[in-house]
């Protein structure tokens, strides 16, 4: 039980923060940058809390943080329906940068992440 309020609070919070990145860019931008901005942050950070503070957090806050707080923040549903707006009204270049830029982006800042965390951590 007291998992489930880690995680809880943490997607809270997370999801707090992206609706206010979302609100920075606007309702309906030409492209998707707040999406694209949450994803990548909160690949960095992921990368960040597996590469160094993961194995010095307690289970119920590395839960929290992970699970819940980036849960909340990142979100892949945003990204699947800003891309297939783009698509669907025509915006097919567009559409193809996001869906290839969020994923190697993404990919990179959590590669990122962990290399920086592991060094920080020696």
């Amino acid at each position: 039980m007291q998992e489930l309020m880690w995680v809880a609070l943490g997607g809270g919070a997370g999801s707090v923060a992206r609706y206010f990145v979302g609100r920075i860019f606007g309702p309906e931008p030409a492209f998707p940058w707040g999406t694209f901005i949450v994803n990548t942050v909160g690949s960095l950070v992921a990368g960040f809390l597996v590469g160094y503070l993961a194995t010095r957090l307690s289970g119920n806050v590395r839960l929290g943080l992970l699970v819940g707080f980036l849960g909340g923040f990142t979100t892949f549903s945003s990204f699947a329906v800003e891309s297939a707006g783009l698509l669907r009204n025509g915006q097919t270049v567009t559409a193809s940068l996001n869906l290839v830029g969020s994923v190697v982006v993404a990919l990179i800042a959590c590669l990122l992440g962990i290399v920086i965390g592991e060094s920080v951590s020696r």
